[in-house]
């Protein structure tokens, strides 16, 4: 399957934070509110006690902090999903979130995906909606 250059995740997981910086330096950036783009995609970071999080950094902001300071939510979401998408297939949601299709499945449901084919689409307006609900800016 061929995606567009668009697709490319604008998002980054602890692993690409490890070679950029020290992990617990980032994390506590983040508790610290010195990063703010912080997204936890983790299928229970609706507020259940004890959930692993899965934590995504705003990867211009884990490289430049000083370049992301002024940007607001709306901004960060329209340069990870381009606003000129109406839908995003399966494929390019595991690619933006920099995750696999299993855990795709657990959070299909709370990103309100319809099944078309055997395959989740999800509209840009719920996307973004479930991407805003889980921001946690300098609350990490």
């Amino acid at each position: 399957m061929n995606f567009a250059a668009e697709s490319i995740s604008g998002l980054c997981c602890s692993q690409t934070v490890r070679l950029l910086r020290q992990y617990n330096t980032v994390v506590a950036m983040a508790e610290d509110g010195q990063l703010m783009w912080v997204f936890d995609i983790s299928s229970s970071a609706t507020g259940k006690r004890g959930h692993t999080r899965e934590l995504r950094f705003y990867f211009p902001e884990v490289v430049t902090p000083q370049f992301c300071a002024r940007l607001t939510l709306r901004e960060v979401i329209d340069k990870i999903l381009p606003p000129t998408r109406k839908f995003f297939a399966s494929g390019e949601i595991c690619q933006l979130l920099l995750i696999s299709r299993q855990t795709l499945g657990r959070i299909a449901r709370e990103m309100g995906a319809e099944l078309h084919n055997r395959v989740f689409r999800v509209s840009r307006a719920a996307f973004a909606a479930w991407l805003e609900a889980r921001w946690i800016g300098g609350r990490a």
